[in-house]
């Protein structure tokens, strides 16, 4: 191989490590080569060949689908091979292997796919967890179970975890594994602390920065923002700013590349390509950009110190994203890809005192989402949550709120096994929502137009996300098949999977239309429109707010076309700073339709209590969940109800409200002694 790097001074140990032992964990700095040298090193390793002389599968967990389809592309061309010959990638609606392909870089999911399906993992000796300090969901689930798959039926099986930030003493503990450590190449980075002004907008003051370094510096910048609206922000400053006669010079040899997950693989590789010769580039990036991925050319940072991070909201039931600081991990990996081709710099908008309050590792995912994905898949393993291995515990009231929720969707049985339908449900590969969604789908039209509203909903295109009406959007998703092929696509290899895998359709069974389909995925946010009875309340007023039948209120943006609408599926609530919550996607449904599916799940009350003037209201009352769904007078009340009255009477006003004479406190007081 040409270009040495510091990772193949290490590789005979590793090798050595792996043929010794069953787990083995690789600290490598960033710059070492890990992700595209170690599975080829490893290639023709004694300890992978089977009886027969034929040799085992390595296969390479990447956390993202850019780094994992590039790392595929240049360890293929190392071998002057085409990617899928022996190095292939496989992952969500893009899979390039053949017969020939023993080493498969994979995203995180496609791991816990392949264990549910075999659970030997048959003829694969070596999982390689790359870029762990990520720490997804499914890389802590996919470890996890490939140590039970190790204990209970691969004693052969190899398990190497590597990183260049580790948290390695609990990894080391959990794993029985030492820790071999490989340094980094990397040129030194000068760092500016810029300082960050709570008043000011972040997108000025990244993009002064970026203006501040294009004039300082040579060279390319990667600048990491939290989000896509961040970027398209200094995107726009950036252009206008460029115009200007004062940096006309500039601008004639630079391009602005955004670089986030929604973008087309051809926009994605237009940002890490190297430019040609006197132009410089500029790439604006989440932290897709953080590790596992060479971008030609950088050698200036400049690090908003932010990043938006999913966290389980249990008011609303729902993961929401969030803007927070980074980590000191991630500032190290951020600051490092300076530093990659020559001595670079790094510019902070924080304070240098500030680097020291950072936390040291971000929270992993599986402590701060709803982890009703990762519950149903465990029951298909057919273990509970306490009996693997977590690097960090799932927190028992997410378990127990997911367990709840997939008990409520049938995925589960009363005593938290999977049921047949949730098999079929976790063999999907998709959110337990969608999947029951999709699975009561029961004739042709139906189950596409739900699996492109499952799409939209996973994957909402920019141009769709400021509209909150669903029925609305599903119908221009399906007029624009080319505006939105990617939807389409997703939604074609849903409907084949469920189309394989769904029961046979009962004659009697009852055909559910989209909104009702929608209904039975979020029985927990189905919406009624409240009735203001409060003499300042507007119409427009009482018509935006809304209860959930979970309990919740949330309301509807004043602009939004649904506020006349009595009854919504609610799938998208945003919690804002106020604690009051809004309704960003929902679609309309009609009291029959909702009716005709919830009957069975209707609560009869008996409401009996005395109103302010004294007189006793009884009624009859049906509710769905926490929505009063019809009420009906008490023309007679039995015993019970009348004790329940008097119960109720007594326990708001209290016994003295009772008309006492001198003879009853007389009696009271002989009672009491």
């Amino acid at each position: 191989m040409k270009n040495s790097l510091p990772i193949d001074s290490i590789l005979p140990e590793l090798n050595q490590a792996l043929s010794q032992n069953k787990n083995v964990i690789l600290s490598a700095q960033p710059g070492a080569g890990k992700t595209t040298r170690v599975p080829l090193a490893l290639l023709d390793a004694d300890w992978l060949i089977n009886d027969d002389g034929s040799h085992k599968k390595i296969i390479m967990l990447e956390p993202r689908r850019l780094a994992a389809r590039n790392a595929a592309l240049f360890m293929a061309k190392s071998l002057g091979e085409k990617v899928g010959q022996t190095v292939g990638y496989r992952m969500r609606q893009d899979t390039k292997v053949s017969e020939h392909t023993r080493i498969e870089v994979i995203t995180e999911g496609i791991l816990t796919r392949y264990l549910l399906q075999d659970p030997e993992l048959s003829n694969i000796g070596l999982i390689i967890f790359d870029e762990h300090h990520e720490r997804s969901v499914n890389t802590d689930l996919g470890l996890a179970l490939s140590l039970q798959c190790q204990q209970l039926f691969r004693e052969d099986l190899k398990l190497l975890v590597m990183s260049a930030t580790l948290d390695k003493h609990a990894l080391e503990h959990m794993l029985e594994a030492d820790t071999l450590f490989c340094p980094g190449r990397t040129y030194p980075i000068d760092y500016h602390y810029c300082g960050f002004d709570t008043k000011a907008r972040l997108s000025d003051q990244v993009t002064d920065a970026i203006i501040t370094a294009l004039q300082q510096e040579d060279g390319s910048i990667l600048a990491f923002l939290p989000g896509v609206r961040d970027i398209q922000f200094v995107q726009q400053q950036l252009q206008e700013k460029l115009k200007n006669t004062q940096h006309s010079s500039i601008a004639a040899s630079t391009s602005i590349h955004p670089l986030y997950g929604q973008l087309s693989d051809k926009e994605q590789q237009a940002a890490i390509q190297a430019t040609t010769k006197g132009q410089r580039k500029i790439v604006l990036a989440t932290n897709i950009a953080e590790s596992s991925l060479t971008i030609e050319g950088i050698r200036i940072v400049v690090d908003s110190g932010l990043e938006k991070q999913l966290n389980y909201n249990t008011r609303s039931g729902m993961n929401a994203l969030i803007t927070k600081k980074i980590s000191q991990a991630s500032s190290i990996q951020r600051a490092g890809r300076a530093g990659r081709i020559e001595p670079g710099t790094c510019y902070r908008l924080w304070n240098e005192q500030g680097q020291s309050s950072l936390e040291a590792h971000s929270p992993a995912e599986i402590s701060r989402i709803e982890l009703s994905d990762l519950v149903l898949n465990v029951a298909q393993w057919g273990a509970s949550i306490e009996e693997l291995d977590w690097l960090t515990t799932p927190p028992s009231r997410f378990v127990e709120q997911a367990q709840t929720l997939l008990t409520n969707l049938e995925l589960l049985d009363e005593k938290g096994q999977i049921s047949p339908h949730g098999e079929r449900a976790s063999q999907l590969g998709m959110s337990p929502r969608f999947a029951h969604m999709l699975l009561n789908a029961n004739d042709k039209q139906t189950l596409t137009d739900a699996c492109l509203l499952a799409a939209l909903l996973t994957d909402t295109p920019k141009v769709l996300r400021n509209n909150d009406d669903l029925a609305s959007l599903l119908q221009q998703a399906k007029a624009q098949p080319k505006m939105f092929s990617s939807l389409h696509r997703q939604a074609q290899a849903w409907a084949k999977k469920v189309g394989s895998r769904s029961e046979k359709t009962k004659p009697e069974k009852h055909r559910a239309s989209i909104p009702q389909l929608l209904a039975l995925a979020f029985p927990d946010r189905i919406a009624q429109r409240r009735v203001s009875r409060s003499k300042g309340a507007t119409a427009n007023s009482s018509a935006q707010h809304y209860l959930l039948s979970s309990g919740r209120g949330a309301q509807l943006h004043f602009s939004s076309s649904l506020t006349q609408e009595d009854w919504l599926i609610v799938t998208d609530i945003e919690d804002n700073l106020q604690g009051s919550s809004l309704i960003r996607k929902a679609m309309p449904i009609g009291e029959p339709e909702l009716l005709e599916i919830f009957t069975p799940h209707i609560q009869v009350r008996s409401h009996i209590e005395w109103n302010d003037k004294g007189q006793l209201e009884a009624e009859t009352r049906e509710y769905l969940g926490a929505l009063l769904i019809s009420q009906k007078k008490l023309s007679a009340l039995s015993n019970d109800q009348w004790q329940d009255a008097w119960r109720n009477y007594f326990i708001d006003n209290g016994i003295k409200s009772l008309p006492w004479n001198d003879e009853h406190h007389q009696l009271l007081a002989r009672l009491r002694l």
